[in-house]
């Protein structure tokens, strides 16, 4: 990301705060947060652990099918750490490079990594979207632009059907690589499009109970993550339901994969006072909420940030000691 881009966001979420600041008093907001009841809070983040876990499982049903040999351990080690370099990183998007870049290099094999991202992305962003229209439909909504969530969420889970089925059509990947075989592209560019389209390929020979298997992964893991969330919500007493909380939480992380601000703040701020807003959340709150989500997403970083800088001083140590015990040989 150039400089320019990174400035950019970074004023984008200065000035989205600022202005959230300045229409609703920060000592407001502060004062919200020093009202957090621990317990509640403490089993939010406890619920990190069978996140992190669920994630790892999620990930290994499709770098099994790229053929990349990595173990339950290992992809809880990346995960981690793209959560780690994506706290800095602006939006969802940007931590999948991180996480392209680690895959590529834990397997050595760049094609495989890029699809494993692609279809890990796809298939999250769906299962974010299903959950939303679960909690969404039984939810008496405020009256107003609330109601039309519902048809919008339903016509966003019917395109993602669509997709996941186009996914699936054996004779799909053909016919992509034909029609963008016709595109004035540089050949090395069309080696890496035709590498990354036969990678694609391989997740149509996954079976029946493999989807069934990832498609479970993925509601558990959004299942948790929501009852994390709520547990947030109890902890600063907020009048919210469990259901409200399920569609709350997928409008959040659709607008989360948008590239548009750093880390999301500003954006996730701003969207929580308009969302709560009709429930009759205070706007002090909804920011204090806001923030305590933020809270538990540097505590995941933080276990990524730790395991990096161990792999960062392990790597000098063990040359070190490989070229002692070579002189030494010698």
């Amino acid at each position: 990301m150039n400089r320019s881009k990174l400035a950019g966001k970074l004023l984008l979420s200065g000035g989205l705060l600022a202005y959230l600041f300045w229409k609703f008093p920060a000592a407001d907001t502060f004062a919200a947060m020093r009202e957090t009841r621990l317990l509640p809070f403490a089993g939010a983040a406890l619920t990190l652990f069978p996140i992190t876990l669920l994630g790892g499982c999620q990930a290994l049903y499709m770098t099994r099918a790229q053929g990349i040999p990595l173990s339950l351990r290992d992809m809880v080690r990346i995960n981690l750490a793209t959560a780690f370099y994506a706290l800095f990183l602006p939006g969802v998007l940007a931590g999948g490079a991180v996480k392209w870049y680690k895959l590529a290099r834990a397997g050595s094999k760049p094609a495989q990594a890029a699809a494993v991202v692609l279809f890990n992305r796809y298939m999250e962003t769906f299962a974010v979207v299903l959950v939303g229209v679960l909690f969404l439909l039984p939810d008496p909504l405020p009256t107003g632009g609330f109601r039309s969530l519902k048809t919008a969420s339903l016509f966003l889970l019917v395109l993602f059907l669509i997709g996941y089925g186009l996914l699936l059509l054996p004779r799909l990947p053909e016919k992509a690589e034909r029609w963008i075989a016709r595109l004035p592209l540089p050949q090395p560019v069309q080696e890496k499009r035709r590498k990354l389209l036969d990678a694609m390929q391989r997740f149509q020979d996954l079976r029946f109970r493999d989807h069934a298997g990832l498609h479970g992964v993925l509601l558990l893991r959004n299942g948790v993550g929501i009852l994390s969330t709520y547990l947030l919500a109890r902890s600063l007493d907020l009048d919210i339901s469990l259901i409200q909380v399920g569609w709350v939480r997928s409008v959040m992380a659709l607008i989360a994969t948008l590239p548009l601000s750093f880390s999301g703040l500003g954006v996730r701020e701003g969207t929580l006072v308009v969302l709560l807003s009709g429930y009759g959340v205070p706007p002090a709150q909804a920011l204090a909420f806001s923030f305590l989500i933020f809270l538990r997403g540097i505590l995941l970083a933080s276990a990524g940030g730790l395991l990096e800088l161990h792999q960062f001083l392990r790597k000098p140590l063990a040359n070190g000691v490989h070229r002692y015990f070579t002189n030494e040989q010698q």
